[in-house]
């Protein structure tokens, strides 16, 4: 299913696909939480389709489709993580880039999705870039990623850009009532940074609840209610980097209400937005990309010790 918000990269794929100007390596980016991977797959099918030169979407009827649809189709690799939060390993691009070396079992295109690209290391982008430099006939990768900015530069110049935004705010309020009618979608679309999939993803894994819990906790913190080993106990076993950019979200929120101080007051952020200079602000975020990249290399991390740091630090700053 394309989404209504998808229209305009669907017709840019459809454009260069019609025309036989697809190139060997797209990049699809864009914020998390607004169906990249979905349309890369729908897009994956069209092309493996044996009967859809002249139509917009995959027949479901021929037998590369029953391939793709039973998750087995041989010019078809998924490249992701062998588990959430790892790496793209060297070995992976490796049996990838044996298999865009080989010939077509069907005769067409062979297709490669690589979900999210910035999870390959230094070897793993570097061995990609062989491919990419080379690439070979009837081939096209498709890597998907939510912060280009990560990705090297190398990578991302032999890419040609699908560039994937937040639908429209009336929009998405639109999509997710129609999911479930009974909630208040707005806070959650807002803490989403206007991501539909992403709101509806935190509504039904509980993740909304638990950002609420720390927006509140920070709140404590900041008010000196709240003691930093307690709260580093507390969020000890959450993932790491979510809590870090989620806490980057915070000083974010804290910086739009002292200039827009009328705006959500009833926030926990409202209550405490005056209690730091914006110079404050600006320099603890800049710590906080710091303290976020260590843990992005997580040999002997310690988790319950960076949380303390953090919060400690937090604590001397709204204190000065």
């Amino acid at each position: 299913m394309i989404y209504s918000w998808q229209t305009q990269e669907w017709e840019q794929l459809g454009r260069l696909r019609k025309e036989n100007r697809l190139p060997h390596a797209l990049l699809f980016t864009g914020p998390a939480g607004v169906g990249k991977r979905a349309l890369a797959q729908i897009f994956a099918r069209l092309v493996l389709c044996q009967n859809s030169q002249d139509v917009d979407s995959a027949c479901g009827a021929c037998h590369a489709c029953h391939l793709t649809q039973a998750g087995s189709h041989p010019d078809f690799r998924q490249v992701q993580p062998e588990e959430d939060g790892n790496t793209i390993k060297i070995d992976q691009i490796r049996e990838l880039s044996e298999f865009v070396q080989q010939t077509s079992h069907q005769g067409g295109l062979r297709v490669v999705l690589i979900q999210p690209a910035t999870a390959m290391n230094t070897a793993s982008a570097n061995a990609l870039l062989k491919t990419l430099e080379e690439p070979a006939p009837n081939t096209l990768l498709i890597l998907i990623s939510d912060n280009r900015s990560r990705l090297p530069v190398t990578i991302l110049s032999r890419c040609q850009q699908v560039r994937f935004s937040a639908p429209p705010r009336a929009m998405a309020l639109a999509w997710l009532a129609a999911q479930d009618a009974s909630l208040n979608w707005e806070p959650i679309l807002d803490a989403t940074r206007g991501a539909p999939l992403l709101a509806l993803q935190w509504q039904q894994e509980g993740v909304w609840s638990a950002y609420q819990n720390f927006m509140n906790d920070l709140a404590a913190l900041t008010r000196q209610e709240a003691d930093p080993f307690q709260l580093a106990v507390q969020w000890k076993d959450a993932n790491l980097l979510w809590l870090f950019d989620l806490f980057f979200n915070w000083l974010l929120k804290l910086m739009r209400l002292q200039a827009a101080p009328e705006q959500n007051v009833n926030e926990p952020a409202a209550l405490v937005a005056g209690h730091i200079h914006s110079h404050y602000l600006l320099e603890f975020a800049d710590y906080l990309q710091r303290l976020r990249a260590d843990a992005l290399v997580p040999f002997n991390l310690n988790q319950q010790l960076m949380l303390e740091s953090l919060f400690i630090r937090w604590v001397q700053y709204v204190s000065r």
